[in-house]
């Protein structure tokens, strides 16, 4: 079906009830963060189950009651089952082994499964789209939404490497011992892989809709930032934003997915731009107290990661799956009369 006549209404469904349940995810690590109660039967939780409880609903009112037809997909059927699977063994574990806290909630088996089944639903509008769109030019805001929301839910389970709740990197003569750095400089590396992609993946195969990456970027960035609370440098909210607007402008110009070489400056370009103005960012709120080779050789690292993962979603010859190559006018052969 052309991308112009097709139904998109699963897909946005999952974007609406996936973010009811990611919001109720963060409020939870929220939670956890201001030493809220610790029960599993608490508001947070409930906002989380609810929206699955409710998308359920949703799902069999549709299908049982109004007869619509939805398409199977097998991986996000998968993904249901391991989501129950996780949601029961959540509550069980929590009996047996207590309520987790800190690093130790984000590396429970059971919140993995959590995440891996919620992942496996919310990639449905990035598969449908691959599936039923091959060719399609521009992408529906569902992806832009869910594809967001996966990143979103990355971010949460690998946020001891939270890049963006940093106020200020301090050297370690002044700021204690050298690991801080380190943890610093991995930090850059975890979010910017999952920032870049978000951004690849949309872009090799869609030009996105206008703005797409000023709000996918201000939205992690806030989701990130939030989970610290008041306290949360708000500061850089602004600069994950203006990073994404910035990406979004050499979207448009560049227009990587068209041709490989732009995409190889379009890989290294967003990277610079993303940390530049993040360290700009620490640098007015508590400082950056490192040597110039540190946070310079900090952002050329990043961009040499976006390099690399960009030769692997832009490879210069691709069977499928890559940027698709504008479309041109074959020319007819002219007859020649004898």
């Amino acid at each position: 079906m052309s991308a112009q006549v097709r139904d998109h209404h699963d897909e946005r469904a999952i974007a609406f009830f996936g973010s009811w349940m990611v919001f109720g995810l963060f409020l939870d690590g929220w939670a956890h963060q201001a030493q809220k109660p610790e029960t599993f039967f608490s508001p947070w939780h409930f906002i989380l189950y609810s929206g699955f409880g409710a998308a359920v609903l949703y799902f069999t009112f549709r299908e049982r009651i109004m007869k619509k037809r939805t398409e199977g997909d097998p991986l996000t059927m998968a993904g249901l089952v391991v989501f129950i699977v996780g949601a029961v063994g959540d509550g069980i574990w929590h009996e047996v082994f207590g309520i987790e806290v800190d690093v130790e909630a984000l590396l429970s088996p059971t919140h993995l499964a959590l995440m891996i089944g919620g992942l496996m639903m919310l990639g449905i509008a990035y598969r449908k789209n691959v599936k039923d769109d091959p060719r399609a030019e521009h992408a529906d805001y569902s992806l832009v939404v869910t594809m967001t929301l996966c990143a979103a839910v990355t971010m949460f389970f690998t946020q001891y490497f939270n890049a963006f709740a940093f106020e200020g990197v301090w050297s370690p003569f002044r700021g204690g011992d050298e690991i801080w750095q380190i943890h610093a400089i991995g930090s850059v590396f975890v979010m910017n892989a999952i920032m870049l992609g978000l951004v690849f993946l949309i872009v090799r195969g869609w030009t996105p809709p206008r703005w797409t990456f000023t709000f996918s970027f201000g939205a992690l960035a806030s989701g990130m930032v939030l989970l610290q609370g008041s306290r949360g440098p708000m500061l850089n909210i602004v600069a994950a934003a203006s990073g994404g607007f910035i990406t979004d402008l050499l979207v448009m110009r560049l227009r990587p997915r068209d041709d490989v070489r732009r995409a190889r400056v379009f890989s290294a370009l967003v990277p610079l731009v993303v940390w530049s103005l993040w360290f700009a960012s620490l640098y007015l709120q508590e400082g950056v107290n490192w040597a110039a080779e540190m946070w310079t050789g900090t952002v050329i690292l990043a961009v040499l990661e976006g390099v690399g993962l960009g030769l692997l979603a832009f490879p210069s010859r691709t069977t499928g799956g890559g940027p698709t190559p504008p479309r041109t006018a074959v020319a007819q052969p002219v007859e020649i009369a004898s």
